[in-house]
């Protein structure tokens, strides 16, 4: 049952998260509001990056879980194999920026919205179920998260991510567009390619190649407020899921039972 679940180390108690500061119901992390005003730092997405590698655990065992149905184990994993590829690429983006290597800080950004928008869905999912007291659809969610791939690895197709994307966006304004921003750099674009790399000096007509300072500016006004939103939201969603726990086990221990019948 319920209590047999795997203990997961949790974030910092509730009194420690980010205060609300957002007068939208549906960001009660105030996540909007600094996405709009450009106001975190590096030292903050530092302590959010190590918050969750503190989080990680190193296994989960569906014996440990103890329930007749494989769809409680399946959705722990997914919820922690996400929390492992935040922690890596929170860590490695934080570096990234601390070096000022800022197009692969972006690029690591971007994949960490990417995760964070997974973590979210995944969590709607649950609180669906929940709501709705059922488990159809479930088990197909959890396996497009597991398993879904757009190169033929496996049968089931991936999600686009950007339908994900827009799903956090209904409720933390601000999020699409900060994706789309980080993508200019991600692609050979003008900001990812001529704006990142080359310094035009019209007089000499001569192009000046290497990281441009510029590029700098751009993760400290956008990737790093962009990447401490994501780990906000993503610890926010991570901490809220087990409040469904018990309902969602019950529910699919029932569907079991009904089938036996």
């Amino acid at each position: 049952g319920p209590s047999s679940w795997p203990a997961v180390q949790p974030f910092a108690p509730a009194d420690s998260r980010p205060s609300p500061c957002c007068r939208s119901t549906h960001d009660p992390l105030g996540v909007s509001s600094r996405m709009a005003e450009h106001t975190t730092t590096l030292d903050q997405a530092d302590q959010l990056a190590r918050r969750i590698s503190g989080s990680l655990v190193s296994s989960v065992s569906a014996a440990e879980i103890g329930t007749l149905s494989k769809l409680p184990w399946k959705l722990v994993s997914a919820r922690e194999l996400l929390l492992h590829r935040l922690s890596s690429l929170s860590a490695s983006a934080v570096d990234c920026y601390r070096r000022r290597e800022s197009v692969a800080a972006v690029l690591l950004t971007r994949a960490l919205l990417e995760t964070t928008a997974m973590l979210y869905s995944l969590a709607a999912a649950l609180e669906a179920c929940v709501a709705a007291k059922s488990v159809a659809g479930v088990d197909k969610a959890l396996m497009n998260v597991l398993f879904g791939s757009r190169n033929e690895m496996t049968s089931e197709v991936a999600t686009n991510i950007l339908s994900r994307i827009d799903k956090v966006d209904a409720h933390f304004k601000g999020y699409r567009w900060w994706y789309d921003h980080l993508s200019e750099v991600a692609h050979p674009n003008y900001s990812g390619l001529f704006d990142a790399y080359g310094m035009l000096d019209t007089a000499s007509a001569t192009l000046r190649l290497g990281p441009n300072p510029s590029m700098g500016e751009f993760g400290e006004k956008m990737g790093i407020p962009a990447l401490c939103s994501a780990l906000e939201i993503a610890i926010h969603v991570y901490d809220e899921m087990p409040q469904h726990f018990p309902v969602f086990v019950s529910l699919c221990e029932a569907e079991i039972s009904a089938g036996d019948a």
